[in-house]
């Protein structure tokens, strides 16, 4: 994992494993739900800047996550193969 980022008011986490500067997207995990539902996939940065959620806020990057393994962040139990 090279970055992580949150919803500060409600569900959601975005775990990156790779970015590519010259599209702005990321590729990682999704976690919306923590269920069965979270996946693999890409996301655009422009989508994680241009949401709004409760009052107002933003999706924010964990500024406390360190470059990592996924398997050290995602709980075996929530990894779908």
């Amino acid at each position: 994992m090279i970055a992580r980022f949150f919803n500060p008011v409600g569900m959601g986490n975005w775990y990156a494993t790779e970015y590519n500067p010259e599209t702005k997207l990321f590729f990682g995990y999704v976690s919306l739900f923590g269920d069965h539902n979270d996946e693999w996939g890409s996301f655009a940065l422009s989508d994680l800047e241009e949401y709004r959620g409760a009052m107002g806020m933003k999706i924010e990057r964990d500024q406390y996550s360190k470059e990592e393994l996924i398997s050290k962040v995602i709980p075996k139990a929530y990894i779908h193969e």
